[in-house]
């Protein structure tokens, strides 16, 4: 049974019924201009305009809750790495890559993990043709991994900047994936999400 009171499903609930405090800013228009309590009066309105689920009727203690129970930055930080990770692994050229303003901390953790990746997620990572952005790939992989969720995924992806977000018409139908590269990736979110939590408890 959940705790309610554990302070990550405190913030997860938060993030549910405050939609706009962590949207990436690509997807707001006015919302920026309105006030807290504007934006909660007109909480049906905003839901109805991002096509989400206004109640919460699912819940419970899972990596994906508590991945969106993580701070906006907290989360870009674990979907860079996790991103990283795919983007590596879908093409070996990318390794070489060095950028002195990245997090090299995350760059090596990404780069670990890339070595590893089995060959039935980088073939699914080449199909869907993802271009090489690591946010691009974080994103694909959390709708392929929230495809029985459908309404946490319609805020998750709210999180991303809006041109990262995969239109499904240009991806892989997620129904298509492989439930063996759903797992994996599966865990590599695990890891990433639990790596940025304990960074941030530390």
């Amino acid at each position: 049974m959940l705790a309610h009171s554990a302070p990550w499903a405190a913030r997860a609930w938060q993030h549910w019924h405050r939609p706009w405090a962590v949207t990436h800013a690509s997807w707001l228009h006015d919302a920026g201009c309105a006030n807290e309590l504007s934006l909660r009066l007109h909480y049906p309105a905003w839901c109805r305009q991002y096509a989400l689920e206004p109640a919460l009727t699912e819940f419970d203690d899972t990596p994906w809750w508590r991945l969106f129970s993580l701070a906006p930055a907290t989360f870009e930080q674990a979907a860079r790495r996790v991103g990283w990770t795919l983007m590596f692994a879908a093409d070996r050229r990318l390794r070489l890559l060095r950028d002195a303003s990245v997090d090299v901390a995350g760059m090596r953790w990404a780069l670990e993990r890339a070595h590893f990746m089995p060959e039935p997620v980088v073939a699914a990572l080449g199909e869907a043709g993802t271009r090489a952005c690591a946010e691009a790939h974080a994103a694909l992989s959390l709708r392929w991994c929230l495809d029985a969720a459908p309404a946490l995924w319609e805020r998750m992806q709210l999180r991303f900047a809006r041109e990262h977000v995969p239109a499904d018409r240009a991806v892989l139908r997620p129904r298509r994936i492989d439930p063996a590269v759903r797992t994996h990736l599966a865990r590599l979110w695990r890891a990433g999400t639990r790596f940025e939590q304990e960074e941030t408890s530390a």
